[in-house]
């Protein structure tokens, strides 16, 4: 071990672990994203800086510092990772998203919609006719005849007895009703509707590449995932003295 430099681990007894780990997230992502990618990135939930800090403290924490003092040590650290987190917050950003993409459906190559529509129409109509007649006749007719008589030699026939001959007293009385009743009815209506609608759906039909299989797929989406922390933590050799075998 040097005589003028310390290990992180000498560092990280001397000021803790935590306190160290501190000096390498205190970035915001903020400084490089806008809000709303930020928030994919949270969403998402598949990297953190906290992690990343102490993924670097471990990484690094047998290898010595390459300044003189903690302090000097602490602003490098604090400076660098402002430096490569510029470039590295899209990427960061990027692979959250990557995350939501499902890579059999993203690498459709053609999609195309067709468009049917129907056209219905009913027409109806109807038409009653009604007519009717009706008659009655009533035909009533009617007589009485009381004859007293205080000479009753011989007979009296009614003609005579009406015309008041041979008679005392005569109470007669004839009557002859007759009543005609005609009724005629009729009725017509005419009934029609009419009704019609369209029917519109649409057929979407997607595809892939036909010379790429599902399989091709996966693997070219696995190729595109990096290894974003093992790059940002690559990056940070400079803050420690060279290792020669």
């Amino acid at each position: 071990m040097s005589n003028y430099t310390m290990t992180l681990k000498r560092v990280c007894d001397v000021y803790g672990t935590d306190e160290v780990i501190s000096w390498f997230n205190q970035y915001e992502l903020r400084s490089y994203l806008t809000q709303e990618q930020v928030d994919i990135i949270e969403d998402t939930d598949i990297w953190s800086k906290d992690v990343l800090a102490t993924q670097i403290v471990n990484h690094y924490m047998t290898r010595e510092i390459a300044y003189e003092t903690p302090y000097l040590f602490r602003h490098h650290a604090k400076v660098k990772m402002d430096e490569i987190m510029e470039k590295y917050a899209p990427l960061i950003y990027a692979k959250s998203l990557q995350m939501t993409f499902n890579p059999l459906t993203g690498n459709q190559t053609f999609s195309e919609n067709e468009t049917y529509t129907k056209t219905n129409a009913d027409t109806s109509s109807s038409e009653t006719s009604n007519t009717g007649t009706a008659t009655s006749t009533t035909s009533n007719s009617g007589s009485s005849l009381n004859v007293h008589n205080d000479t009753p030699q011989g007979q009296i026939s009614k003609s005579a007895i009406l015309g008041g001959s041979y008679a005392t007293d005569v109470e007669a009385t004839e009557n002859e009703n007759q009543a005609n009743d005609s009724t005629s009815t009729s009725s017509s209506g005419t009934a029609s509707g009419e009704s019609s609608g369209t029917e519109t759906f649409t057929k979407t039909r997607t595809g892939f590449d036909l010379k790429m299989t599902k399989a091709d797929m996966v693997l070219n989406y696995k190729k595109s995932i990096t290894a974003i922390n093992s790059q940002i933590i690559e990056e940070l050799n400079s803050l420690f003295f060279a290792l020669f075998d």
